[in-house]
């Protein structure tokens, strides 16, 4: 490193390089060797002696995970499992078929018109990647949506495309307690105009139901806010993009300001303001309001209402809610968040957006759900497999059988492994070729293969 970085100091082509890629090479010099150093000190190693990697510690219980990060323990992936499962059968049903995108991606995918806002960008955990001494900037994956719309661009997948995919996202949060977060989600790109939101909603509800989760649809449109800047006469996208953001914080108090003087749309502002919890039937309130004071928003609320009454019409429990606020800038239509109605929590959210208009993509509708929630939702509900059988070889000449014996459990659905430490149902011990099963009184029993076989599915079929 320190070699190039002399040769490119003493080359002619210094005079050419600007200063910021010159402090790029010196952080890229100085930073691994103030890391390596400061790996040394505590352990009193010192520079040039020998350093063994990749040996295992012996005191585990003095590191803890990185900030943010948490461990999925057996029985958080039991739940974890039954999720994906799930949520991949129901996809499955409806025509998606699945993807995975890497963990790093570019940071200017994510900066691009578009892409994340400013302040979700300050939560993104970012990078100089020094291959080749490039210093291009990378991040880990910040949301799935942005990176699904760029494979499917790179790769020419023909449109419409229904995609979903089950990886995490990383962000920084206030709290500091979840940095990686797990994610279900999809992506209907091209979709048709009402047809897409329709099936995108209902296939999020009929998993929902599956996992026996009361979830409440919550809808808005996107186009509300953007009927007050036009009528306010504000193009500019950054001026757009720091009145979201106040938007969001300050509320209602923000409009008050853009439509100073008009009293109708201000009327319009208050009632959406009144609740955030208001049924179907106000809609048609909203659209009259809006006729008479911002009638840019009219076409917005229209779709909202043609769309909530749907699905009300097939027994979904819907909500509105027009005060809820954009997390990304592209969303450009209907937009909607998943509730647990018992423990008041967000499943999930998604909506319509515009992934890559210059591309091709010029419309599509997804959603994302968190794990971490629906894993709380059913961590107590989802218990060890039952009919789990421990094959005991009484010596070594008997594991033959008792692998033997293994092979046809697990053809059959089983779970068999060959340790007596491990609860289990059922305890088998062979010896000579002859199975002997162990009962709770210590007795022991002998019995056939069969009969063993037919005893464990029975004792499975409990659960």
């Amino acid at each position: 490193m320190i070699l190039y970085f002399y040769r490119t100091l003493r080359g002619p082509q210094v005079c050419t390089l600007k200063a910021g890629k010159i402090l790029q090479i010196v952080i890229g010099v100085a930073l691994p060797l103030l890391e390596y150093r400061s790996l040394l000190k505590p352990s009193g190693i010192r520079y040039g002696q020998p350093r063994y990697i990749g040996c295992m510690t012996d005191n585990f219980q003095s590191f803890s995970t990185a900030r943010g990060m948490h461990d999925l323990l057996p029985e958080d992936m039991r739940s974890f499992r039954y999720i994906e499962d799930t949520f991949r059968k129901i996809s499955s049903n409806w025509g998606y078929e699945e993807l995975r995108t890497p963990t790093i991606e570019n940071y200017s995918l994510f900066t691009s018109a578009g892409g994340l806002t400013p302040e979700s960008l300050t939560r993104a955990y970012t990078f100089l990647d020094w291959d080749g001494w490039s210093g291009e900037r990378v991040m880990l994956r910040y949301d799935s949506t942005i990176s699904v719309a760029r494979a499917v661009t790179l790769a020419s997948i023909g449109l419409p495309a229904r995609l979903f995919y089950v990886q995490s996202a990383f962000r920084f949060n206030e709290s500091e307690d979840q940095g990686e977060e797990w994610q279900c989600g999809l992506e209907y790109l091209d979709a048709i105009p009402q047809s897409g939101e329709l099936e995108v909603v209902t296939l999020a509800a009929e998993l929902f139901s599956e996992m026996k989760i009361p979830a409440q649809i919550k809808l808005s449109h996107s186009g509300i806010v953007r009927a007050v800047f036009e009528m306010a006469e504000i193009d500019d996208m950054l001026v757009r993009r720091n009145l979201l953001t106040r938007i969001a914080s300050e509320g209602e108090g923000v409009f008050s300001e853009l439509l100073e003087g008009n009293a109708s749309a201000l009327a319009l502002i208050t009632a959406i303001y009144a609740d955030v919890n208001q049924s179907p039937e106000v809609l048609a309130n909203f659209v009259a309001l809006a006729s008479a004071g911002l009638p840019e928003a009219i076409p917005a609320l229209t779709e909202l209402k043609d769309l909530a009454e749907i699905l009300v019409s097939v027994g979904r429990n819907v909500c509105i809610d027009l005060s809820m606020q954009l997390d990304f800038e592209y969303y450009d239509g209907i937009f909607f968040e998943f509730i647990d109605t018992k423990n008041l929590k967000s499943l999930g959210r998604g909506g319509r957006y515009k992934p890559n208009p210059e591309g091709g993509l010029k419309s599509a509708v997804g959603f994302a759900l968190d794990i971490p929630v629906l894993l709380g939702h059913l961590q107590l509900s989802r218990m060890p497999e039952r009919g789990q059988v421990n094959l005991l070889p009484s010596g070594k000449e008997d594991f033959s059988y008792a692998l033997q014996i293994a092979d046809v459990l697990h053809e059959n659905g089983v779970i068999a492994s060959l340790d007596g430490k491990n609860s289990a149902d059922i305890v088998v011990e062979i010896q000579n070729e002859t199975i002997s099963l162990r009962r709770q009184d210590d007795q022991h029993e002998e019995i056939d293969l069969a009969s063993l076989l037919k005893l464990v599915l029975e004792e499975k079929g409990k659960e």
